[in-house]
């Protein structure tokens, strides 16, 4: 693809800091976007601006788009943005602020929210859903959402934005076949088969020099990574299940049986409370339960880059997780992973590389489930390792489909 000058693109749904899932994907286009399409500016709208900045190289530009200034002023500002556009006068008169600046100039906005207009998630995700679309719609940007889970759309507000808004981006991108099949059940015909970007991360060698530093205190033994999520532990509350309580289980059953484990969160704000965006109060809390001077236990606190909790995960013989993207680095890199999930999103993936029967629903959560299916992993290891060989090649290849899709958008914009 010829241009003069570079093609600008703006990011919104993920920032680096907190969710490394999100960072992993921010990563992946970050690291991939220009030898897919050509030169490119990024420009990353963050809910983390200030923690991003730290984190992200002076390379793209990082820009504050906070839940609540979504309201307020990237709203009025779209709005305004659409009137002048109605009025056939230039938009750029409403790019008063940085993020609505960035989306005006877009060449194209990718949205990469890792799940999005699913049932049952609250009516303020709902709106945060709406307004992270219809904001760069109103102001007449051409919209790609990247790889992610969407749907189901059984409740029926969920169901009419969802059908208004994924209607009128360029293209959707299902990250597997359950979420395409919801989004047909809306009647589109914008959409495209794509696996999740982060399975495009690039790791550099530094990183899993970093990973191996950090897992030395275990001697070079085998370990098995645990990632909780305190999204499935709130999942679980709901039903009276004590995920803490059953998990610190598990972590002493492993123990019992001679294993290592390697503790890690893969959500972090440290010193802030839990949330959906922080593991770390509860990866404190079970690694206190288990016993800090307990041995072959490993809790890496603290916050690191997506790269080096790859890294981590790269190096362990399972990973049991709740974190979907802690999933995603284990496919990605050859290690069978066992999951806690709480969407259809871990199993439309898990089925495209593995068998979906290593997901095991919150709902029947139990230590001894979970215990045996390590076991149970453990002794298929190398059967597993060989079937994820065989099977990453065609996931990595429909990754790809995401810039795919944006170099569509770019080149037939009104397509």
């Amino acid at each position: 693809m010829k241009r003069g000058k570079p093609f600008k693109v703006a990011t919104l749904g993920a920032a680096f800091s907190a969710n490394k899932g999100a960072a992993s994907m921010l990563q992946a286009v970050i690291d991939r976007l220009e030898e897919e399409v050509g030169p490119c500016r990024i420009s990353i709208l963050t809910t983390y601006p200030a923690e991003d900045r730290l984190g992200l190289s002076a390379e793209v530009g990082v820009i504050s788009a906070r839940p609540l200034e979504l309201l307020f002023p990237l709203l009025p500002l779209a709005l305004l943005a659409r009137v002048l556009r109605f009025l056939r006068l230039p938009p750029h008169w409403a790019g008063l602020t940085g993020a609505s600046r960035a989306l005006l100039e877009a060449d194209v906005v990718l949205d990469l929210a890792g799940i999005s207009f699913s049932d049952g998630r609250g009516l303020p995700i709902l709106v945060y859903n709406i307004l992270m679309d219809g904001i760069p719609l109103l102001m007449g940007c051409r919209v790609v959402k990247g790889s992610q889970a969407l749907g189901p759309f059984r409740e029926r507000l969920n169901r009419a934005a969802a059908r208004r808004i994924l209607g009128r981006v360029h293209t959707v991108c299902a990250r597997g076949p359950r979420t395409a099949a919801y989004l047909r059940e809306l009647g589109l015909k914008n959409v495209v088969e794509a696996a999740d970007l982060a399975f495009l991360m690039k790791v550099p060698e530094a990183c899993r020099q970093k990973a191996r530093i950090l897992t030395a205190p275990l001697g070079g033994q085998d370990y098995i990574a645990l990632c909780p999520s305190a999204v499935v532990r709130g999942y679980c509350r709901r039903l009276g299940i004590d995920y803490l309580g059953i998990l610190g289980e598990v972590v002493q059953g492993l123990l019992r049986a001679g294993r290592s484990v390697v503790l890690f969160s893969h959500s972090s704000r440290p010193g802030r409370p839990e949330s959906r965006m922080n593991d770390d109060p509860l990866c404190r809390e079970l690694a206190e339960r288990v016993g800090a001077g307990a041995p072959h236990f490993l809790f890496l606190e603290g916050s690191y880059p997506p790269t080096v909790l790859r890294a981590v995960v790269e190096g362990a013989s399972v990973l049991v997780s709740s974190r979907f993207h802690a999933m995603v680095s284990a496919l990605a890199s050859g290690t069978p992973p066992l999951v806690v999930g709480w969407s259809h999103k871990y199993e439309e993936v898990m089925s495209q590389l593995l068998n979906d029967e290593l997901v095991i629903p919150y709902q029947r959560l139990s230590s001894q489930e979970v215990l045996q299916a390590v076991d149970t992993i453990l002794e298929k290891g190398q059967e597993l390792r060989r079937r994820l060989a065989e099977s990453l090649p065609s996931v990595v290849a429909s990754a790809r489909r995401n810039f795919e899709v944006v170099r569509h958008a770019l080149e037939r914009p009104d397509v």
